[in-house]
């Protein structure tokens, strides 16, 4: 590789490291943006390259900036809250039980409304439960990080991940099911009995049953949860029949605010003040650096890679190449290896182990608190109420569940 080709490679591991890090407590999408002009600067990519790819990120600027509105529509009245009431009352006596419930949410929500929308509406939600019945939050709280990464390749609509390996050549709702569909309910469900192993000594039965709790049950409230089901139902939708998921997220979530605003007038500000708009600039960042390490021939090195594990046995092609593809997430985070990998494995992704690949970016960073996007939201709202999980901590539950999970998905993606 050319010294120009180091530079910016350098920059790229640059960029990724202060994400991770976040020096001075700066924000993650100040690195990505730095990185990306770093490179402009330097020359490894123009100003027209750049601005093809941060062009050729809209569908999924607007896939993010459309079900976080969503979201946010949702927590804004309550209803979240009101899960975790009406969660508690249902499973009576049994923490098992409220456990199942929250996975189950956190299933819904990962597949309909993407990880990171999950893991924002969902982790208070499970905070104020795990208060509420007493004992340790931890269970809930991994469940939400941990659901949030294995119920990601469930549906396209789970991870922008997704979004960003294929393009516009994300698959539809029936094609992605024959993919991705018996390996990510196996992941489901071994994730799950993962976690009720993992914290068997904190799900010991209550000593008495919960009482039910109205949290949110207002006319607004009401409102919020039937647009939040109808967006849920539109995306679903849209994966079927094929439709850009960009264009329909912003749809729904002009809908939803607009349906809202009519029974509350504040939650237009809320709305405003409270979404994550910063992951905009964070991934178009991330899309300039990675079409820098293109253009310096990095991408190469990586098809070569592939092809050479494509000779292997199909089933230790896959495993080779999901586990490979991990550990690149659990050292840069999964959205620059998403991006790295659309030009990798090149679009539409038709290489023998782009499901292997797929698989590694989105269930991957269960092992690590950096692996995906997702992971770190989880991470600030921990921070917010005073909960600190250290890295070693994540990481070995994480192996514990995440490797027998994974070795089974490789084997069920064709």
């Amino acid at each position: 590789m050319h010294w120009n080709g180091l530079v910016t490679l350098t920059i790229a591991l640059l960029t990724v490291a202060g994400m991770l890090i976040r020096p001075w407590q700066s924000s993650e999408w100040m690195w990505a943006l730095g990185g990306a002009i770093a490179e402009i600067a330097i020359g490894a990519v123009s100003l027209g390259g750049a601005w093809n790819a941060v062009a050729g990120g809209l569908n999924v600027y607007a896939f993010l900036a459309g079900i976080l509105v969503i979201a946010e529509v949702a927590r804004s009245q309550g209803v979240f809250e009101w899960f975790a009431g009406h969660a508690g009352a249902a499973a009576g006596r049994s923490r098992t039980h409220v456990l199942l419930l929250l996975y189950g949410a956190g299933v819904f929500v990962t597949a309909t409304l993407s990880n990171d929308t999950a893991i924002i509406v969902l982790t208070p939600a499970a905070l104020a439960l795990g208060r509420r019945i007493g004992g340790s939050p931890l269970p809930y709280l991994f469940a939400c990080a941990f659901v949030a990464n294995a119920a990601s390749f469930l549906l396209p609509t789970g991870n922008p991940a997704n979004l960003l390996v294929y393009g516009r050549d994300l698959p539809a709702l029936l094609p992605w099911l024959r993919a991705y569909g018996l390996a990510a309910v196996a992941t489901i469900v071994l994730t799950y009995a993962g976690l009720v192993w993992s914290f068997r000594a904190d799900l010991q039965p209550l000593a008495t049953a919960q009482p039910e709790t109205r949290v949110g049950s207002t006319p607004a409230g009401r409102v919020a949860l039937f647009v939040l089901i109808a967006s849920a139902a539109i995306l679903i939708f849209a994966s079927a029949v094929g439709w850009a998921l960009g264009p329909t997220a912003l749809a729904c979530a002009a809908g939803s605010l607009a349906t809202v605003l009519r029974v509350d007038r504040a939650v237009a500000l809320f709305v405003l003040r409270e979404t994550s708009w910063s992951i905009v600039p964070l991934v178009a960042g991330l899309l300039v650096v990675v079409a820098a390490l293109e253009g310096a021939g990095v991408t190469h090195f990586s098809r070569a890679g592939l092809d050479a594990v494509s000779t292997l046995s199909p089933w230790l092609g896959r495993e080779v190449a999901g586990f490979s593809t991990t550990a690149l997430v659990v050292a840069a985070n999964n959205l620059p290896v998403a991006a790295f990998a659309q030009r990798a494995l090149a679009a539409p992704p038709t290489h023998s182990l782009a499901h292997a690949v797929v698989v590694g970016i989105d269930l991957g960073p269960n092992l690590s608190l950096s692996g995906s996007l997702a992971t770190l939201l989880w991470l600030i709202v921990l921070r917010r109420e005073g909960i600190v999980v250290k890295p070693w901590q994540f990481f070995f539950r994480g192996a514990a569940i995440l490797l027998p999970t994974m070795f089974v998905a490789l084997l069920l993606a064709p």
